[in-house]
């Protein structure tokens, strides 16, 4: 049973990348994932799913870019591929 748990956990991990994935690729936006997540949230957040951040950029703002090449804004969660 507690196999079928963890499985699921990392499924819904999964789903959430993904999700952050699509909407940066896709013209960018806020993913469901991170609305509402204050700027200390987001980057333990994309940690957790799975993400590797590669730099923090503070030019217009504060972003992280990961190693994929997503930059997320830590004001609001906007994403969007390079």
């Amino acid at each position: 049973m507690g196999n079928d748990i963890e499985s699921t956990n990392k499924f819904h991990l999964y789903l959430q990348k993904c999700t952050i994935e699509y909407v940066a690729k896709h013209g960018g936006g806020i993913p469901s994932v991170l609305k509402g997540l204050s700027a200390k949230e987001i980057e333990p957040c994309l940690r957790e799913v799975g993400f590797r951040i590669k730099e923090h950029v503070t030019a217009d703002g504060t972003w992280l870019k990961t190693t994929s090449g997503i930059s997320i804004s830590l004001e609001d969660g906007f994403c969007f591929k390079n």
